[in-house]
């Protein structure tokens, strides 16, 4: 118990945190109420905020609203891409309201029933379709906003967006919405219930808003009010909503338990003789949630499923210095990510395996935004039984606190904790952001570490970061310098690499032709210089690009890349050129492609032999074919390769292969309705070395995966898989060893090592 009280205590930090507060909101001038406006010409500073009179009075016997048609009417919608301020292409008409219990927002959009695009896709999976949508900024702190997001046929998205952060789209709510096609284009319905919103207690309130229109055919956004590139931020330039009263989201408790079962069989290797084994599982959890001062959520779960329903998207590992990462899709860690999230990633969620339990702390009050977490996990000791570590549990403490200021400027501090068998890895960190006039942000942190081993000495680390930004609408650019010490260790983080310091600045302009195919065009160009501790000079690139992008998605980038690397003691000096393509110029066809070729390091030789440069290729391709609104096929395949090319005296360049790297991925989704789906996803990995120039193991992967999906919302779903993944490998006197049978090129490999089929039900009590 004693190793745990360090991660206990920053959960209960977080709430020390958690009191009353007043301060003043950030100001955001307002306006009188915007209705239809003639064309308005760009202009170079930033734009008067506009403000919304929001009348109550919306249709509670509707379950989505209809009588909210007699809310307030906004037009004057402008875009933001490609024409910057000027008027929406299609007329564009929003309707706003709201009662007790509810805010209502029904959409008009005109357009040619032909050219809508508009599918019958899963939760989420808009992004290629015409949508539209609410942003609100709940405490009219210029700081975070939701996003409500509905495509034509009633699809929803939501997320977080957070200034400083990349925006947030696996945040989830409870809200509704309806779409139809008409004659003239479309129409969405939506009602966002306040007991989904976090905002302050107060009788009246003040919101920031902004309403969107995607038009996805002519990489069209058009936002009311105006919202442009020319200045940095995004929430920042929200209008204001007023009138708001009497309203809130109260306290309540969410229950939502859980069952998985699951039968499988598998190659246990850790066996003294490897053997098939038979399996069932059967296992109950429960996530709650109690929200209390409507803006203070306390989390908790026993005994979670954190399997994923969501198989991870296959990544090129072959010949990578350092480790891949691979993005978190757990529902408990990536709610209210955000809280937890500063410029160097000291909090990395996927570090925490195989939890039984956990509590989470997340509080907007006044200024301050406050995150506290602490878990524990049981993967260190599922290990043999003479592993010392066999039975233990990790335990993870996490806390965060920033402050914010007006002017979208921040303060913040940052602590975490990790206890295994007597030893720890305590991080603490202080960071800012500082935002100067309309374009400019500068982002820092500090941060030091202790991490003891069991039984063994302690040692300090320590690391920084600095980066300064410039955003607009033509010039980008951006430098910063970052450093860690060599026992700079961070367990619950993601930190590639430790011991150096590395100096970055990139910088790209876009022309913005008016009345052309082109709506943007221009060069990117980027260095950066990494030093090892003691000074010696280990990565340096320079990069130049050039890019045109049209409608429909469409962009022709070519780049070309010059290296130096440090690796092994030897140094190389290596080039890539590369040519990157895609379209979506028809509605049921989506195409892709790039080719990158040059130089790289084989970073894995053969023993005793030392690490050479050989030529690289690497090509990608993708075909998304979509023949009906509710089917969708998606091929994509990856091929790449090393290559050593040796001069022979007589025979002159002679090519010789290190190691071939094949990805291929098939996936096949049917959408039923709103609710239900299938799909199904075959994935095919190859590595292919030759060992007399690489250690690479020879692998062939096959893995299929069929997923049928209920879902009424993402809390209440049923979901049914099977999964078989096949490798390259046979028993053979009681070891597993390498098929040779599999290793001719193109043969599948043919032993099942993991078959599993599974069903999960989850349910959604409010109470």
């Amino acid at each position: 118990m004693r190793r745990r009280w360090r991660c206990v205590l920053l959960l209960v930090a977080a709430g020390a945190f958690v009191v009353p507060a007043s301060t003043a909101a950030a100001a955001r001038s307002d306006l009188q109420p915007t209705g239809g406006e003639g064309k308005q010409s760009a202009v170079e500073h930033a734009p008067p905020p506009a403000s919304l009179d929001i009348p109550s009075g919306g249709g509670a016997a509707d379950p989505l609203g209809a009588d909210s048609l007699r809310g307030l009417e906004v037009t004057g919608f402008r875009q933001n891409e490609p024409g910057d301020g000027e008027p929406v292409s299609e007329a564009t008409r929003a309707y706003v309201s709201f009662d007790h219990d509810n805010l209502y927002v029904v959409f008009e959009c005109d357009d040619n029933p032909a050219k809508i695009r508009a599918n019958v896709v899963p939760r989420e999976k808009i992004t290629d379709d015409d949508r539209v949508g609410i942003f609100l900024d709940t405490f009219d702190d210029n700081q975070r906003a939701y996003a409500f997001l509905v495509n034509p046929l009633g699809i929803q998205r939501d997320g977080m967006l957070t200034e400083g952060q990349d925006d947030d789209w696996s945040f989830d709510a409870l809200w509704y919405s309806e779409g139809r096609l008409t004659s003239t284009g479309y129409e969405v319905r939506m009602r966002i219930p306040f007991s989904s919103l976090r905002f302050k207690n107060r009788s009246v309130q003040t919101w920031g808003i902004g309403l969107v229109r995607y038009i996805e055919r002519k990489n069209e956004k058009s936002y009311w009010p105006y919202i442009t590139e020319r200045v940095e931020g995004f929430v920042n330039q929200l209008g204001s909503a007023n009138g708001l009263s009497q309203i809130s989201p109260g306290r309540r408790f969410h229950l939502v338990p859980y069952s998985t079962v699951t039968k499988f069989r598998f190659l246990d290797r850790d066996l003294d003789q490897p053997a098939f084994e038979d399996s069932r599982e059967e296992r109950i959890g429960l996530d709650a949630k109690a929200v209390l001062h409507d803006a203070v959520t306390v989390d908790a779960t026993v005994n979670p499923d954190f399997s994923q329903v969501q198989p991870d998207d296959p990544q090129v590992t072959v010949n990578e210095r350092f480790e891949v990462r691979v993005e978190e899709k757990r529902p408990f860690f990536i709610e209210n990510a955000g809280y937890f999230q500063t410029p160097i990633e000291l909090f990395f969620s996927r570090r925490i395996q195989f939890p039984y339990w956990g509590s989470r702390l997340t509080s907007k009050v006044g200024p301050l935004a406050v995150g506290g977490l602490v878990m524990d996990d049981r993967e260190p000791g599922l290990v043999p039984s003479n592993d010392p570590l066999h039975g233990e549990r990790a335990y993870a403490g996490v806390f965060r606190v920033q402050r914010e200021f007006q002017g979208q400027s921040t303060l913040g501090l940052f602590a975490s904790d990790r206890e295994l068998a007597g030893g720890h890895n305590l991080v603490l960190a202080g960071d800012t952001r500082l935002k100067f006039g309309k374009n400019w942000v500068a982002t820092g942190q500090v941060a030091h570490t202790e991490t003891r081993e069991p039984d063994g000495p302690s040692h300090p680390g320590a690391g920084g970061y600095f980066k300064i930004k410039r955003s607009g609408r033509y010039l980008d650019y951006s430098a910063n310098y970052t450093e860690f010490s060599p026992d700079f260790q961070a367990d619950l983080g993601f930190v590639r690499r430790v011991g150096y310091r590395e100096v970055e600045a990139s910088g790209d302009y876009s022309f913005k032709p008016k009345k052309s195919l082109v709506t943007s065009w221009g060069p990117s160009l980027g260095t950066s210089w990494n030093w090892a501790w003691d000074g010696r000079l280990q990565d340096a690139s320079v990069v130049a690009s050039a890019r045109v992008e049209m409608p429909a998605n469409t962009l022709l980038e070519v780049g070309w890349e010059e290296i130096f690397e440090l690796f092994d003691e030897q140094e190389f000096r290596l080039f890539t050129h590369s040519i990157r393509a895609e379209t979506e110029w028809l509605k049921w066809l989506a195409l892709s492609a790039s080719y990158r070729h040059g130089t790289d390091v084989n970073h894995d030789p053969p023993r005793k032999t030392a690490a050479f440069d050989a030529l690289s290729q690497e090509t990608d391709i993708s075909v998304s074919l979509r023949p009906t609104p509710r089917l969708e096929f998606k091929q994509t395949a990856t091929y790449g390769w090393l290559r050593d090319a040796t001069e022979h005296e007589t025979l002159g360049p002679i090519i010789r292969p290190v190691f071939t790297n094949w990805i291929m991925t098939s996936k096949l989704k049917y959408q039923l309705n709103r609710e239900l789906s299938l799909r199904a996803i075959a994935n095919y990995e190859a590595v292919i070395p030759n060992p007399a120039l690489s250690r690479e193991d020879e692998s062939r992967i096959l893995v299929s995966d069929i997923l049928v999906t209920y879902l009424v919302n993402p809390w209440t779903a049923l979901y049914a898989g099977y999964t078989d993944r096949y490798e390259n490998v046979r028993l053979e006197s009681g070891q597993v060893v390498a098929d040779p049978q599999s290793f001719k090129e193109w043969r599948f490999p043919k032993t099942s090592v993991d078959k599993q089929f599974f069903v999960k039900v989850s349910y959604l009590v409010r109470l």
